[in-house]
């Protein structure tokens, strides 16, 4: 599934192809599944004409602001925008469109169908159950150390999006990684001293992976997490293979549902 730093990559990017400003002559659904809120009809009359403000992201939400409301794109796990050429031949995989009004489209693709979109008046309702964001100058080791004081396993714990937004599953792995703590250690369990790591650790591992697939070409989603694509994890993604630090072995543990990778050698369960 994309993660902070892929949505936020995105985001980056749409805005650099000179998204913001462009009006939405129309709204192509051909996956209609996708539309959560207003029913799909509803949508594509209501975004008809609406002019592009700006674009921000909330965890792994993507917020489109128009001139009016805010169009809410969740990729899920095979999503992903582009902007294309009207002219252009759609992909497959691209299962609807905002057509704009400089002979370019606004495309979503998603393999999977699995991805949605709302146009809301006010996002509130659906972004204030999420916890606070890693990368924002406010979120400090402090406030990290307040919300891991439960009994669960740090890493599910780090996936729950109401803890700590946009972090999923590699990201975890990464920054657990980097701060030498096991995937199976109870949250509440850690020392001051290793949150103040951890909170360092997530900081830098989502800056570096943004800053990496920001100078990558736009993304597509590979068909499984062993697939290395722009990124070079510190954790391979695969049981076995060597630890970059310690030359150990990687194992491969299903924790409340998820898989970890991580080396039992120098993380410390």
């Amino acid at each position: 599934m994309p993660e902070l730093p892929e949505v936020e990559s995105l985001r980056r990017h749409l805005i650099k192809s000179g998204l913001v400003g462009r009006t939405i002559v129309e709204a192509r659904l051909d996956w209609r599944k996708a539309v959560r809120e207003p029913d799909p009809d509803t949508f594509s009359q209501a975004i008809r004409g609406r002019r592009v403000e700006g674009i921000e992201r909330r965890a792994k939400y993507l917020l489109i602001r128009l001139d009016g409301p805010t169009l809410v794109v969740h990729l899920r796990m095979t999503g992903n925008l582009t902007m294309e050429s009207a002219d252009a031949e759609p992909a497959r995989t691209v299962r609807n469109a905002f057509v704009l009004d400089d002979n370019r489209e606004l495309r979503f693709h998603d393999f999977r169908k699995l991805g949605q979109m709302w146009l809301l008046a006010d996002t509130a309702p659906l972004l204030s159950r999420l916890g606070p964001e890693p990368l924002d100058t406010d979120f400090t080791a402090e406030v990290l150390q307040s919300r891991l004081q439960r009994s669960a396993p740090i890493k599910p714990l780090l996936l729950e999006q109401d803890v700590l937004a946009g972090v999923g599953n590699i990201y975890a792995d990464e920054a657990l990684w980097c701060a030498k703590i096991g995937p199976l250690r109870p949250a509440q369990e850690l020392s001051v001293e290793e949150v103040t790591r951890l909170h360092q650790c997530l900081r830098s591992v989502l800056t570096e992976a943004t800053d990496r697939l920001e100078d990558s070409p736009p993304f597509s989603w590979p068909s499984s997490e062993s697939f290395k694509g722009p990124n070079v994890f510190h954790v391979p993604r695969r049981e076995g293979e060597i630890c970059s630090r310690c030359g150990g072995p990687i194992s491969k543990r299903t924790i409340r549902g998820r898989s970890a990778y991580f080396c039992p050698a120098c993380q410390r369960n």
